[in-house]
């Protein structure tokens, strides 16, 4: 019988204390751990002091309200390749952050396994800058023949064409998409361009993308507003799948997976 391997994706930036995250990491005891916007790396040896986990952090990066983090893969697994892919767009005269993907090859149970932990840009940045930035991982993942994960925060904050879509706008600065950039999307919620862009080259999304993994962060409550789903498990080559949501590590819900080769 194939074994199963457990990959864990978890939002960290509004997690408040190191020890949650550490919780998370004990109590699930996954495989392999993509955590996004740790604010620094002090935190990431923190999280390795407690866990015994090695790990590979990402450069910096800078994205909405000039706050500065990073990303990291932590796990025992031997890694046979590792890289960063950054991707920006051109606005008036500067390049702006559009996305950034951490990834590694890992070995498991004889077969190799490529590994994507993105975080996507929301300031200034639309349907078609994420949708873009999609495109380029998916583009390097090509020519990888084994089993590949792209997870993450991606950010898809879009919402459908309502009054939401306005307050939205008001909380960062979305620009409106337009039917020229992405045809009938435009007036639809952002995760269905996102997912039928993935679909098109093969990727299945393990969660029902009607549930939401983020919510408003309230204190002492995380209410789910403007139907949004910004975490993401994109997943191609696997002949089985699980998953379950862990609970809110600030304002973001980790997504628990097991995965057959």
């Amino acid at each position: 019988m194939a074994k199963k391997i457990k990959v864990v994706t978890q939002n960290c930036f509004l997690s408040a204390r190191t020890a949650k995250v550490v919780r998370l990491m004990q109590q699930t005891k996954a495989d392999v751990f993509c955590l996004q916007e740790i604010t620094r790396q002090k935190v990431a040896e923190r999280i390795k002091k407690h866990t015994n986990l090695p790990y590979i952090i990402s450069g910096r990066i800078r994205a909405f309200l000039h706050i500065r983090f990073h990303n990291a893969i932590f796990t025992k697994l031997p890694v046979s390749e590792q890289g960063e892919l950054t991707f920006t767009k051109s606005l008036n005269t500067d390049n702006h952050f559009t996305g950034k993907a951490l990834w590694i090859t890992v070995k498991y149970q004889q077969r190799l396994i490529r590994i994507y932990n993105c975080y996507l840009n929301i300031n200034r940045c639309g349907m078609k800058d994420r949708k873009e930035a999609l495109l380029g991982i998916i583009k390097h993942s090509d020519k990888f023949e084994g089993p590949i994960i792209i997870c993450g925060d991606m950010n898809t904050a879009i919402p459908q064409k309502n009054l939401h879509r306005k307050l939205a706008r008001l909380i960062q600065k979305i620009p409106y998409p337009t039917y020229e950039e992405v045809g009938q999307y435009a007036y639809k919620n952002e995760k269905y361009l996102f997912y039928d862009t993935a679909q098109k080259f093969g990727f299945h999304e393990v969660c029902d993308i009607e549930k939401n993994t983020w919510g408003f962060p309230l204190p002492f409550i995380r209410p789910a507003i403007f139907n949004l789903k910004l975490d993401w498990f994109l997943i191609k080559n696997f002949s089985d799948y699980s998953y379950r949501f862990g609970p809110f590590i600030g304002d973001h819900k980790s997504i628990i997976t097991e995965l057959t080769t």
